[in-house]
């Protein structure tokens, strides 16, 4: 059976274009993410490792050329990484969120890089949350300050919540919070940054017939000034 690789297309404004060869692995490479960095791509994807399981990857390509700058590991232990996502900010600082899988139940783990593919939350990484039930899914979005907003579908109260952690520039969690836990289920959450909090929305199962729900999580809000809250409950988008 033939592995899976990598390949990446840049199209101009002229629309003419090229193919270049990525990921180049005797095993599997797939579920690439991409960002951009300034005319810089930056790829990351998962690669198979025999006897250890996926392993994720980053490669920071020339955008103009298609050529490789660098190419590193995310995480250099013999944990599994599953279901990851990237965020650049404007000073080049790579952030990127998976799954780690070492042993069930998986953790949000988090890795930062810088532009030269400098691995600055150490060769593991850190992982979000302690809580030992499960957790996936996670998302990212940049924040105000430098760092970035972790949002997952957890199941600690034994049905699928959505959840949130700020994240400072140092990689240091800030605090953690419940987004939803009504009855029913809430899963696969994304976030967007709004002024210094973010807005998320989410699948929710609350009603009969499944919607998509936002939720705005704000500093100041009326009931604990200096602090973020969640603000309000928007009108479900779609059910």
């Amino acid at each position: 059976m033939k592995s899976k690789i990598i390949w990446l297309s840049l199209i101009s404004l002229s629309f003419s274009f090229g193919e270049f060869l990525i990921a180049t692995s005797p095993e599997d490479d797939t579920k690439p993410e991409i960002a951009t960095l300034g005319d810089d791509i930056i790829v990351v994807y998962k690669n198979w490792v025999p006897g250890t399981g996926p392993k994720l990857r980053a490669t920071r390509v020339d955008g103009k050329t298609g050529k490789r700058i660098w190419d590193v590991w995310v995480v250099e232990d013999s944990s599994s990484e599953e279901a990851h996502h990237i965020v650049v900010n404007n000073r080049g600082m790579i952030w990127i969120v998976f799954e780690r899988t070492r042993k069930y139940p998986p953790v949000i783990g988090l890795q930062k890089l810088n532009s030269n593919g400098k691995k600055l939350l150490g060769k593991e990484g850190v992982d979000i949350s302690s809580n030992p039930k499960k957790k996936k899914n996670p998302r990212l979005c940049l924040s105000s300050e430098g760092g970035v907003w972790v949002c997952w579908q957890d199941y600690r109260s034994g049905d699928a919540d959505v959840y949130i952690a700020k994240i400072s520039p140092e990689g240091e969690k800030v605090f953690e919070m419940p987004v939803c836990s009504l009855p029913g289920g809430q899963g696969t959450p994304m976030a967007v940054p709004s002024g210094e909090g973010c807005i998320i929305f989410w699948g929710d199962s609350r009603d009969s017939l499944p919607g998509v729900y936002g939720q705005r999580i704000t500093r100041d809000s009326p009931s604990k000034p200096g602090t973020f809250s969640r603000e309000r409950i928007l009108l479900p988008l779609c059910y």
